[in-house]
């Protein structure tokens, strides 16, 4: 499996539950626009970095970091995440991943990105330019970035790619959702639209995430696909600063084999301070 890719799934929401239905679990989704967003959360030089750990049996390992910047610009934000793995596990699997995008800076919607995949000896680079006015995504992607097939492809409205769409979901209002409601948000992922779910679940007091204390939390269970990744009844779940900034500070999930937990390790430069951080 590709690390960064699943850590990238796991803390961006890349979860697709692909049905037409308004409904999920009983719940209706929230009305809420992703065809632009007012930036309330993050600003230009953010950093977040953090630890990946992987659970074999008794055995908990820290296998690597991923961070996330952000860059202002005139006329948008570029974002970029880079995945390492730890020196020490390099002869076990190796991984050195990057993802940028660059979004428009009044909808937060995506208008180029850029992922540079290199894991053991696998290698992927995809460049992907959104034309968000005809709907359509021109996607050039081969093992590496002199070798690509262009490939031209209709998308849904307002879609975001695999790292804007965290960004953007961070900006949601979610101390105005009930216990219990879904949101839906379009990504483009592999020359696929992928119409996502994820669940609100309310509010934890005094969520420890170690190293960095006890946090106020909101709580999100994205939806899982049984696979070769995930099993059935499958639970992830998501915990959110309660605070302006809505920063990610925790995943933890079950996979087929083994156990993963991302935790947030350091952060610079936020919007607001981190009054969700509590004794």
């Amino acid at each position: 499996m590709r690390i960064f890719s699943f850590f990238a799934t796991a803390l961006l929401f890349i979860l697709p539950l692909k049905s037409g239905s308004n409904q999920v679990d009983g719940y209706s989704n929230i009305a809420i626009s992703t065809c632009s967003g007012d930036n309330v959360t993050f600003r230009d030089s953010e950093e977040l970095t953090y630890k990946i750990y992987y659970n074999w049996g008794l055995v908990w390992l820290s296998a690597g970091e991923a961070t996330f910047r952000v860059q202002e610009q005139k006329n948008g934000y570029l974002i970029s995440a880079v995945g390492k793995t730890y020196p020490a596990y390099e002869w076990l699997y190796s991984v050195n991943d990057r993802y940028e995008v660059f979004v428009d800076k009044s909808t937060l919607l995506p208008i180029w990105s850029v992922r540079d995949i290199r894991e053991n000896n696998y290698t992927q680079y995809e460049r992907m330019d959104f034309n968000q006015s005809t709907g359509k995504v021109t996607s050039r992607r081969g093992k590496n970035k002199s070798e690509t097939t262009t490939a031209v492809i209709s998308v849904n409205d307002c879609t975001h790619d695999i790292l804007s769409i965290l960004y953007f979901v961070r900006n949601y209002p979610f101390n105005t959702f009930r216990n219990g409601q879904v949101f839906p948000v379009n990504v483009f992922l592999d020359r696929e639209n992928n119409n996502l779910t994820a669940k609100y679940k309310g509010i934890v007091k005094k969520h420890n995430v170690r190293g960095l204390g006890n946090f106020n939390s909101f709580v999100i269970t994205p939806a899982t696909i049984e696979g070769k990744v995930f099993e059935k009844g499958n639970t992830m779940k998501m915990y959110i600063s309660e605070d302006e900034n809505q920063i990610p500070l925790m995943v933890e999930t079950s996979l087929k084999v083994g156990n993963v937990k991302v935790i947030l390790k350091s952060y610079k430069n936020l919007r607001y301070s981190l009054k969700s951080k509590v004794n």
